[in-house]
């Protein structure tokens, strides 16, 4: 498989979305994967109290999306790294997809840039880099900032090996992921995603919970790379493990 993605490479990838009370954007979402003609299926992990899940039910039941969406209900909050690790369970394609469910401006084109060099071969994994309104933004992600972009293609034999690790349960996937490929020296690759975006937590959900769920989330990835990059002091990643878990039980 070439430069020039096929449709018909849907057969080499699967895509993950990952959901909690994203009603507002899901639909789109899903609808863009699975139109896309990239995939082979389409797996949507719910663990939120919202409508999310009878929006991804009614577009699986369009007669163009049916035997591609597939549902996964969970009945309590279980952390994006979770929702990731039990989707795995219904992979079958050798690359997998992975796409937050809160992004607005996603189009066809996003995603064949994301895969198509991970499809081909060239590299291990591809992370897609939204279009954020600030320059500067944009310029330390690009150049300064970790990999932190929910958006990315990855092998899917890597993805196994790397969520293996419990750092990767909650928000820390991403970096779990990053940093599985550098210490395995993968060939990795960021695309910027223009008019890519999404709807930041307090404006999403209750002022409250959003900003919560934020500063949980920015703890959670600082913890997480302090944690992988401790080096060989079982004692200082233990207790930042634990400091992280912690988080998780205070509150859902």
């Amino acid at each position: 498989m070439k430069k020039r993605m096929k449709k018909s490479s849907h057969l080499l990838a699967d895509a993950i979305v990952p959901s909690h009370n994203e009603a507002a954007t899901i639909g789109k979402v899903v609808k863009t994967l699975s139109d896309s003609g990239f995939f082979r299926r389409v797996i949507v992990v719910d663990d939120g109290t919202d409508k999310s899940r009878e929006i991804v039910r009614g577009i699986a039941k369009i007669s163009k999306f049916s035997g591609i969406v597939k549902l996964v209900h969970v009945r309590k909050r279980i952390g994006k790294g979770n929702a990731v690790r039990l989707a795995l369970r219904y992979v079958k394609a050798p690359v997998t997809f992975l796409c937050d469910a809160d992004i607005i401006g996603l189009q066809p084109a996003h995603v064949k840039a994301i895969l198509a060099p991970v499809v081909s071969g060239k590299l291990a994994m591809c992370v897609g880099l939204r279009d954020k309104k600030s320059a500067l933004v944009k310029v330390l992600m690009r150049s300064f900032l970790p990999l932190i972009g929910g958006e990315r293609a990855v092998m899917t034999g890597h993805l196994r090996a790397a969520i293996r690790n419990p750092l990767a349960n909650y928000y820390g996937l991403e970096s779990v992921l990053n940093h599985y490929c550098r210490s395995s020296r993968l060939n990795v690759r960021k695309v910027f995603m223009e008019g890519v975006n999404d709807r930041v937590k307090p404006r999403k959900w209750a002022l409250k919970k959003g900003t919560y769920d934020l500063a949980r989330e920015t703890v959670d990835v600082m913890l997480t790379y302090a944690c992988l990059y401790s080096g060989h002091d079982k004692r200082v990643r233990s207790g930042l493990k634990r400091l992280i878990d912690s988080m998780y039980r205070s509150k859902k």
